[in-house]
């Protein structure tokens, strides 16, 4: 988790994601968590073989996303 929280853009960048912004800085990665959470519901999305998958993890996203407006 520390590796993600650390790495998230260049994670994001090799899994062919588009950029995402992540706050969290060396000294609070807290920040980052969210961004953490949407890489991986964004790659489920684009590589998972099982369409349920890739629904749910649609809609987790969705209203992950939602919840900051």
């Amino acid at each position: 988790m520390l590796f993600q929280l650390s790495n998230i853009h260049r994670i994001r960048e090799l899994a062919g994601l588009s950029p995402i912004e992540a706050s969290g800085s060396s000294s609070d990665l807290r920040p980052n968590v969210k961004a953490i959470l949407a890489t991986q519901l964004e790659w489920l999305q684009v590589r998972s073989t099982k369409e349920s998958v890739k629904q749910a993890a649609k809609m987790v996203h969705e209203k992950m996303m939602a919840s900051d407006s």
